[in-house]
């Protein structure tokens, strides 16, 4: 196996083959066009070939390439749509590849608000095979090699790349960042942010910094934000045994981000809807994505599987790292009942999600969450320290290297009796459900037996169970066994149930309080002050909830409700606040003076510079009141392009509704002399279907 090698494609009179070159260090320097949504810059590539070639190439995506030079000489090339391809006979030994480029980028870097709003972001995406995007690298994710960048950039923003930063060198009106790393990486864990950030620094036990960023709005909401990283930092150490394996770990929250988080190497991007106050923390906060994303620091970005057949690797071990990093924080209730939903949504996906765990083409639920559960199997059988004793060797014996499943069995086998055949028949080759194993797992727990316990008193009548009902509520029972009792209420006439809903409210628990506002479907108006006590909630969206059935059941007091509520911007998508526009301006007498006012704050939630969790429910808002024009028009075609393809279909789904009127249809086709491209592209696809 050629696993200590890199690998690149060799193109020889139009056929391809594959030549083993050993590509080792790259160093570049970039500079970014924000009017042009461009990148350029000077890249050195330092190679060794092993056996004589004809040529060779780099992916690189639809790029211009000036100065292509082996050792200093020019070489003759060409480029097509995905490569760079140099015409040069080369013998074996060590060489240099430099060269100038200039790319337009299309996907992978993407550029927001650079119209002079303080929020202005530019960042990348490079997984799994974009960065030679807006970089030439080599798109394989198996290919290793060490990066140093060096960024110029206006003075007034803040540059992150990946490794230390080794520099920072004023030069005019611009600074340039010197980011270095020491050790070798996958190209698609290559990153660039910039934006008018602020950072705190932690230091783990160990002595690694850990910067966390933040805009200077977010000032407020650092602490919850990452309420744990230390801890979170300081256990995987502990617990994986292999130190921390880079100089430096950061977390950087970005504007419309296009999933939860992503495990570059030494700098996470996440986004920033998980950047929260100490009352949103209850509801949704970034402890589980943190920790998942430090996982892949090990489990991905020091290993990294050969082949997205082997993804689960990644997937599935920062899953369950994320899971034992929250047991050591939140308990062990905690843990297994989550390891009880993943069970859950696995057995009922397990009818039409059919592909196995070793399959390149699986799901993320089986990539994520079997693959956890696929760990925490062989974690029960042969114990916790042979499995950290068997994660130590995988590690410490393919530390930089790419790996297969073979290689993590490999090192199980090497400190305990393990029958590979069995796990990998029910666990990797099948897509099965292994229910009884499961079952046998989580009944481990007494958490999980209570649990199961309280949902068999659903066919319990329930005169005949209130009592028992009203216990658990009052007990120090784990709040998923209360949620269920609070399940079993719906229906159930307020009369009957109203001692067990005071119960739940003095409780004072936002997991409960969500659960009670969201069963209640209708409420009856001896109900109404008990449930007016949801409003004060430590859960926004049981607020969020509450609000609109008060609002709807109770419209002689939607005054009281709106001036209660004023001024909350709840989660980080606005939730409270949008509610409140939405029903202030439906509730006829409210505050009429500013109906203008809040139609255009509604409005101008829409439009791009706030972040798309925020224009999609202002969106929903202003179509439900019949708000079409200019500007939801032009919000929604805008979003058609979006990086985050939900948004996109979204956008795109609204705009397919709203062009069966023909005088929608005129006014797009008014408007498409300001738009570009692409907007034009996707609205053309979209008359083609009337």
């Amino acid at each position: 196996m050629l696993k200590h090698f890199n690998l690149i494609f060799f193109i020889i009179t139009g056929h391809l083959m594959m030549a083993q070159v050993n590509f080792k260090k790259v160093d570049a320097y970039i500079e970014v066009d924000t009017i042009q949504a461009s990148v350029s810059g000077k890249v050195k590539y330092q190679f060794e070939v092993l056996h004589a070639v004809d040529s060779l190439s780099l992916d690189a995506k639809k790029m211009s390439f000036y100065e292509v030079m082996i050792d200093n000489n020019k070489v003759k090339h060409s480029v097509t749509d995905t490569h760079l391809i140099i015409q040069k006979k080369l013998t074996a030994g060590n060489y240099e590849l430099t060269f100038d480029y200039h790319a337009i980028p299309q996907k992978a870097l993407y550029f927001f608000g650079w119209n002079g709003k303080e929020d202005s972001q530019l960042w990348t995406q490079g997984q799994g095979k974009y960065t030679s995007n807006w970089f030439p690298s080599i798109d394989k994710e198996s290919e290793k090699l060490v990066f140093s960048l060096d960024i110029a950039f206006d003075q007034n923003y803040e540059v992150i790349s990946n490794g230390i930063l080794t520099n920072k060198e004023k030069l005019g009106d611009k600074y340039i960042w010197s980011y270095q790393m020491k050790k070798p990486m996958s190209s698609y864990l290559l990153m660039i942010a910039i934006g008018k950030f602020n950072h705190d620094t932690l230091t783990s036990y160990s002595g690694i910094p850990i910067e966390l960023y933040y805009s200077e709005k977010d000032n407020g909401k650092v602490e919850p934000t990452y309420r744990y990283s230390r801890e979170i930092f300081d256990f995987f150490e502990k617990e994986i045994g292999f130190s921390y394996p880079w100089e430096v770990y950061r977390n950087i929250p970005i504007k419309d981000f296009v999933y939860a988080g992503m495990e570059n190497t030494t700098s996470t991007l996440f986004s920033r809807e998980y950047m929260v106050d100490s009352l949103a923390f209850n509801d949704q906060n970034f402890v589980n994505i943190n920790a998942h994303e430090l996982a892949h620091q090990w489990f991905g970005n020091v290993v990294t599987a050969s082949s997205s057949k082997h993804h689960w690797l990644h997937e599935g071990f920062a899953t369950y790292y994320a899971l034992l990093a929250e047991k050591e924080l939140f308990g062990e209730d905690y843990f297994y009942w989550e390891l009880f939903k993943y069970a859950t949504e696995i057995q009922e996906a397990s009818n039409y999600d059919t592909i196995p765990l070793l399959d390149g083409k699986a799901s993320s639920l089986t990539f994520y969450k079997k693959g956890a559960w696929a760990l925490h199997s062989i974690y029960s059988k042969i114990g916790r320290e042979d499995f950290n004793k068997a994660v130590l060797n995988y590690l410490e014996t393919n530390k930089y290297q790419v790996v297969t499943t073979d290689d993590f069995i490999n090192a199980v086998k090497s400190v305990a009796e393990f029958d590979d055949k069995e796990f990998s028949s029910v666990w990797l080759e099948k897509h099965h459900f292994p229910e009884q194993e499961i079952y046998d797992l989580l009944f481990q727990s007494q958490f999980i037996q209570d649990y199961v316990s309280a949902q068999k008193l659903r066919i319990v009548p329930f005169s005949d169970k209130k009592e028992t009902l009203i216990k658990i509520i009052e007990s120090d029972a784990y709040y998923p066994i209360k949620q269920e009792v609070i399940y079993q209420l719906e229906g159930v006439p307020f009369k009957s149930k109203k001692e067990l809903l005071k119960a739940v409210i003095e409780q004072n628990n936002p997991h409960l309080d969500l659960v009670l506002a969201a069963i209640e479907s209708e409420i009856e108006p001896k109900q109404r002050v008990l449930f007016e006590k949801l409003l004060s909630s430590k859960s926004y969206r049981a607020r969020e909830i509450a609000m609109l059935k008060l609002w709807e059941f109770f419209p002689e007091y939607a005054p009281e409700y709106l001036e209660k509520m004023k001024g909350i911007e709840g989660l980080g998508n606005k939730n409270i606040e949008l509610l409140w526009l939405y029903l202030s301006i439906l509730t006829r007498g409210y505050d009429q003076i500013d109906y203008g006012t809040e139609v255009s704050n509604l409005l101008a939630y829409t439009q791009p510079e706030y972040d798309v969790v925020i224009r999609e429910i202002a969106l929903n808002y202003c179509l439900r009141l019949k708000l079409i024009n200019y500007a939801t028009v032009r919000s929604l075609i805008q979003g058609t392009n979006h990086p985050r393809w939900q948004f996109a279909k979204y956008c795109r789904s609204q705009l397919r509704t709203l062009l069966q009127d023909k005088s929608v249809q005129q006014a797009v086709e008014e408007m498409k002399g300001e738009l570009n491209q692409n907007e034009i592209k996707q609205l053309d696809l979209l008359f083609k279907e009337f």
